[in-house]
């Protein structure tokens, strides 16, 4: 879901989830460019949190997930140039 966005560009990509439980949640994006993408989960748990990013420029990837528990949170980023790249992650559980 998105909720309360204004002055950006968002891409949002989320393409081979076969089985589990998925959750997205962007929110209290206010201004940049934001990209978003997450494909090839295949099995498991996976959450993801992105909240109160006021500036600046963001990326988003996590891709190759084909087991476990995977949470990833990201908050109170205010201003620059992040970029977020999860990949390769075959089983267990992350937390980033």
């Amino acid at each position: 879901s998105v909720c309360r966005t204004s002055q950006f560009t968002q891409r949002f990509r989320v393409q081979n989830i076969t089985a589990g439980t998925q959750r997205f949640r962007v929110q209290n994006i206010t201004a940049g460019t934001q990209r978003f993408r997450v494909q090839n989960i295949t099995a498991g748990t996976q959450r993801f949190r992105v909240q109160n990013i006021t500036a600046g420029t963001q990326r988003f990837r996590v891709q190759n997930i084909t087991a476990g528990t995977q949470r990833f949170r990201v908050q109170n980023i205010t201003a620059g140039t992040q970029r977020f790249r999860v990949q390769n992650i075959t089983a267990g559980t992350c937390y980033t």
